[in-house]
């Protein structure tokens, strides 16, 4: 909807969205901001969100890398053969789940357009919200909680906000990329303490 009749739609990439994987009622939803670039695998039937995809195909990704360090130090990762993101409890999506910019075609640490990032909220992380039905949120960087919210909370406050009518606890903490989960994050230290307090919260056991 947002590239039909914008300057650069012939260039934008079929969007993507996180497989449920019989998800139901996870106790978190991690909220990335969008994809990153995924115009090698233009041609693909299912075009993958690299930096999660550990197909070797893609290569080690550092943020892949450090999301199942920090599941690891959560008790939140799934052991065993498969998919180590297929947690019965937790879900990773994208705030937006196109891989650019409507407006500019620009792709990579760029900021979506209002009007596109609204429209995505609005119509497709919304309905994923009210299909899983999440007991918290936690938005990895500033984007996808001023993308989902329309603004930032401090880093690792836990509070409670509205997304298109439901109220959910919900946090922000520093992405998984390797300069914030090192340096922010104190090599996925900081997060452990806050995680335990949103838990609390939220009424996850």
């Amino acid at each position: 909807m947002c590239f039909t009749s914008a300057p650069h739609g012939v260039e934008q990439n079929p969007p993507n969205v996180f497989r449920v994987d019989r998800k139901v009622r996870p106790s978190f939803f991690f909220i990335f901001d969008k994809p990153n670039n995924n115009d090698m695998f233009r041609a693909s039937d299912l075009v993958p969100i690299t930096v999660f995809d550990a197909r070797p195909a893609f290569g080690r990704q550092p943020s892949y890398d450090n999301l199942l360090r920090l599941l690891d130090l959560l008790g939140l990762r799934t052991r065993g053969q498969g998919d180590p993101l297929a947690s019965g409890s937790v879900h990773v999506t994208n705030a937006v789940k196109c891989d650019k910019c409507a407006l500019t075609g620009q792709a990579g640490r760029v900021t979506i357009n209002p009007e596109q990032s609204e429209n995505c909220v609005d119509r497709y992380l919304a309905r994923e919200l009210a299909i899983l039905r999440p007991q918290a949120l936690v938005f990895f960087g500033k984007a996808p909680q001023e993308y989902a919210l329309g603004y930032a909370t401090p880093t690792w406050q836990a509070i409670q906000a509205t997304i298109s009518g439901a109220t959910y606890w919900m946090m922000r903490v520093p992405h998984t990329s390797p300069t914030s989960y090192n340096t922010h994050g104190r090599v996925g230290a900081g997060y452990v303490e806050p995680f335990k307090q949103l838990k609390t919260l939220a009424g996850i056991p």
